[in-house]
């Protein structure tokens, strides 16, 4: 257990308030508060500053008034606990500054805020190097995998598995929906281009078990046309894909029941699981999308694919949730453009109702270790991830599917990715994931099983430095 440096001020607080009340507060079987139980405290005008990430110009957790509902919500929310509870909270934009203001407030022993919203990178390493600390001190496990904290794959991805127990260092508040759900494996696709190509629908593919990798294929080659000679933007594909071909690569491998990394119980250590047919098969089939020419990627677009899904120039787009759902910066809040979402379609070994879907990236909320007030913090945590007033945890789902969905189809296919997605253990060997490797497969420089086996000693050897040492004791 870390020692908790304690503010002077609240010394007395702990003495008057804290005994009386938190033992007394009950939770129910999704970690929300039952509220007979709940009698706020008096924490005396203190000021609980939240340091909140930034993306694209955008903080999320620190909202302007009138962008957007759950913004303005939040707001309300942060407004109505620092009134019942005679504090201040104070979410602050750190304009990409975060990292390096926890950094000096723990050289310094300055005090900087009391929770930090991290990327989730930013989140593993500030917490190896003691600059955060465990969520466990707080929370108990049954309260802190009820969901209210975040899912299943969510808390996986921020906890260390140790002989000495588990220690998790981000929590995230499920129940607001905000930040915007984070995970990969996503097909947008354009419905009005389908039809006009006369394409059948992908929602009616995958409710007859049909959305798989041939019948991706035939949509994709039928609605695929080469620029002429004089007109070079004249050009329609069948996928794009932002990158280096890596989305399209994960996709399939996930879409095909391939685990990039697992947990061998019997060592207790996690191994890279790359060296699997299904790995080979599913590079395999993306290499031959790419000579058919149906996929529009990085190297060959014109604009971005974003832009060019956008403009009707392909039907389907692989990215990640952000582009679809973040808000005030997302596809649906800057465009008047329908589009759907559906998951990767299925591969030959893969599994229905898990449809590949990934955690990547994301953001966690974290504990500045320098000067945590534990009271304080004992207190605010279940109050502060409570749904916003007057709604249930499963609320914001329908304030979001108000904005980003055109349909009901896609918001029973986003929730369903959303529930299941698994955590990718991405940060376990981050030269895999960067995308390098398998760009030199479908660009037909290797063959997928050349590559697989040159990643495999490569790959064991960042799992070990990225992940199994850091949990042996």
């Amino acid at each position: 257990m870390k020692k908790f440096v304690l503010l002077l001020c609240c010394v007395c607080l702990c003495l008057t308030v804290f005994s009386a009340c938190s033992d007394e507060v009950k939770t129910n079987d999704d970690g929300t508060i039952k509220t007979e139980t709940l009698k706020p405290a008096d924490l005396n005008g203190y000021e609980f500053r939240i340091l909140c990430y930034q993306r694209d110009g955008y903080a999320e957790l620190a909202p302007i008034l009138g962008d957007s509902e759950l913004g303005d919500r939040l707001i309300e929310h942060y407004s109505k606990i620092g009134k019942d509870y005679n504090c201040k909270i104070v979410a602050e934009d750190a304009f990409e500054q975060q990292v390096g203001r926890i950094q000096r407030a723990a050289v310094t022993g300055m005090k900087d805020s009391d929770l930090v919203d991290f990327s989730f990178k930013e989140a593993k390493d500030a917490f190896t190097a003691g600059y955060t600390l465990e969520v466990n001190d707080f929370l108990d496990d049954t309260v802190l995998f009820s969901g209210k904290y975040g899912n299943q794959a969510q808390i996986e991805a921020v906890t260390l598995h140790k002989k000495s127990g588990n220690y998790t260092y981000g929590i995230i508040p499920a129940y607001w929906g905000l930040p915007s759900p984070p995970f990969n494996n996503i097909c947008y696709f354009n419905g009005k281009m389908l039809n006009e190509f006369q394409q059948p629908d992908p929602f009616e593919l995958i409710e007859t078990n049909a959305w798989n990798w041939a019948n991706f294929e035939k949509i994709c080659l039928a609605v695929t046309h080469e620029a002429p000679a004089d007109d070079k933007t004249a050009y329609t594909y069948g996928l794009a894909e932002n990158s280096i071909l890596k989305y399209v690569s994960f996709g399939l491998m996930y879409s095909n029941n391939v685990k990039a990394v697992y947990y061998d119980e019997a060592e207790g250590i996690y191994k890279c699981g790359l060296d699997d047919p299904k790995t080979v098969e599913a590079l395999a089939f993306g290499r031959k999308l790419v000579e058919e020419k149906v996929l529009l990627y990085k190297d060959t677009q014109i604009g971005d694919a974003v832009t060019d899904f956008k403009n009707s120039k392909s039907a389907f787009l692989i990215e990640h949730s952000y582009h679809g759902a973040s808000d005030k910066l997302s596809m649906s809040y800057q465009d008047e453009f329908e589009y759907s979402w559906i998951p990767f379609p299925i591969g030959p070994n893969g599994v229905k109702g898990k449809w590949g879907a990934q955690l990547s990236g994301g953001r966690y909320i974290c504990i500045p270790a320098i000067d945590a007030d534990e009271d304080v913090l004992s207190v605010l945590i279940p109050v502060l991830f409570e749904p916003f007033e007057g709604m249930d945890k499963n609320d914001w789902r329908e304030i979001l599917a108000k904005r980003i969905f055109t349909d009901e189809n896609s918001k029973k296919w986003f929730f369903e990715m959303y529930d299941t997605a698994e955590y990718s253990y991405s940060d376990a060997f981050p030269v895999w994931f960067s995308g390098d490797y398998v760009n030199l497969v479908l660009k037909g420089k290797r063959t997928p099983a050349e590559i697989v086996q040159t990643m495999m000693d490569k790959a064991q050897a960042d799992i070990d430095k990225n992940f199994n040492d850091i949990l042996a004791d």
